[in-house]
């Protein structure tokens, strides 16, 4: 008895002394400082081993030299690397003119960062400095040739592998002792030169590797008829739309934590379970738009596909009950139309505007158990146009707001207050909400009731 006494007390004071779950809240981040902000469209992401996260930016209106790459530090603060890498990049191919654009970028899990220029160059960052990666070094390393090849595409695996495609070779792996070995041989089946395009423009290389099969995969983007290229045991694959793809303009591939592979197309979503095709669009599914740029994978095992026109959304697809959901990523002050990718690193959502002002992150503490409700209380909701910010309107009146919880007391269920407060500019706001059925009443306006089922962010306008 006496052991029981002290488990249950050490458990009371082991929930009294927890940190209480935050629902899920917005925040803002600015590429250095908002005064000297110059990017406004952050388009690659990826986290390195120490937790910092590196991103390539550029704005709309810019020319194929003029981006720039930052890392945002575990300490939480922004650092431009753009002038050191434009640097290398003047050096390696000596010309004080030569094009700077950056393409692809990658943190491995041997703690390097790795970037890839449009013109094929490749650099590496070990934690302090930035190096350049010779490609004949490596193509004599698989082949025991110097080239004058160019890096193609780069990826990696979960296993510290690190990937890096080269025009007329293959794809080369790298492995943590920094040693190169040929991973993938080139073939006439999927020819590394078909990324240059009738334009004389490139569309870039883009690789995955499936930990689950071994298998790697392959596309081409911005070409219509390149479809998918799986290398499994040696051999080459090529899937269409005659093998069961939504569409042969692919935007994107991903392996889930199941070993299923993703592929995103201009015409819908399908998944490879090694065998068979199964393709979602907005006709069979809740997917918002069949045009699907890109998808990434969360903590709980859930895809989610970042669509063109999506209205401040992403559609999401659980395996596990095999439903679909909407996650909704406007928040109080409204100013998401639009988004323009969506980056998990930790229990972290990070999701970029398309455009806007000027470049802008909008962070979420990933949460699911307790929610934020919020709405807004003017009585009418702001007329928006594509892209748009959430337009100016006349001061509004401040009203009360209470939120009360259903609960069943001693047998009987009862309204009891969970939240009360006030409306700022017309938007009311109410924090870490358990999943229940819940009374809002504004002033001045009818009282509504809404059942809480998750904690995803709900929004319910008066």
């Amino acid at each position: 008895m006496k052991k029981i006494l002290i488990f249950s007390f050490c458990l009371t004071l082991a929930l009294i002394l927890s940190p209480k779950a935050k629902a899920d809240t917005w925040t803002k981040q600015y590429l250095v400082d908002e005064a000297t902000a110059q990017r406004n469209y952050l388009y690659k992401g990826t986290q390195d081993t120490s937790g910092n996260k590196w991103f390539i930016a550029c704005s709309n209106t810019s020319s194929v030299t003029d981006d720039s790459v930052y890392e945002y530090t575990a300490g939480g603060t922004w650092v431009n690397h753009t002038d050191t890498i434009d640097n290398l990049i003047v050096q390696v191919t000596g010309d004080s003119n030569a094009d700077k654009k950056k393409t692809l970028i990658y943190g491995d899990k041997s703690g390097n960062t790795w970037l890839m220029s449009e013109t094929g160059l490749l650099f590496m960052y070990n934690g302090s400095s930035w190096s350049n990666v010779s490609v004949s070094s490596v193509t004599q390393q698989i082949s025991g040739q110097n080239s004058g090849a160019s890096f193609s595409g780069i990826f990696g695996d979960n296993q510290g592998n690190f990937y890096a495609i080269i025009g007329d070779y293959g794809t080369a792996k790298r492995s943590s002792s920094g040693t190169w070995t040929l991973a993938v041989p080139d073939s006439s089946v999927f020819d590394l030169e078909t990324r240059r395009l009738s334009t004389g423009s490139y569309g870039r290389l883009y690789g995955a590797y499936n930990n689950s099969s071994g298998d790697f995969w392959f596309y081409v983007e911005y070409k219509e008829t390149t479809g998918a290229y799986r290398y499994h045991g040696g051999d080459w694959t090529h899937f269409t739309t005659d093998n069961g793809l939504a569409g042969n303009l692919v935007n994107d591939i991903i392996d889930d934590s199941s070993g299923n592979i993703w592929v995103s197309t201009n015409n819908g979503a399908s998944k490879f379970n090694g065998s068979d095709w199964t393709t979602w669009n907005s006709t069979n599914s809740d997917l918002g738009n069949d045009s699907v740029k890109q998808m990434s994978q969360d903590n709980l095992g859930r895809i989610w596909f970042v669509a063109n026109g999506e209205n401040g959304g992403t559609s999401i697809y659980d395996s596990s009950s095999n439903s679909w959901s909407y996650y909704s990523v406007k928040n109080g002050m409204d100013e998401l139309e639009n988004i323009g990718r969506v980056f998990f690193f930790g229990n972290d959502v990070w999701v970029t505007l398309p455009s806007g002002d000027q470049g802008i992150f909008i962070i979420l503490q990933n949460n699911d158990t307790q929610a934020t409700l919020y709405g807004q209380a003017e009585g009418t909701i702001v007329t928006k146009t594509s892209f748009d910010m959430l337009k100016k309107k006349a001061k509004v009146k401040t009203r009360k707001v209470t939120v009360s919880r259903r609960t069943l007391v001693k047998k009987k269920w009862k309204w009891q207050k969970a939240y009360s407060g006030k409306t700022s500019s017309g938007w009311y706001k109410a924090l870490n909400l358990s999943v229940g059925t819940y009374k809002v009443q504004i002033q001045g306006l009818k009282v509504k009731t809404v059942n809480i089922a998750n904690g995803d962010p709900y929004r319910l306008n008066f």
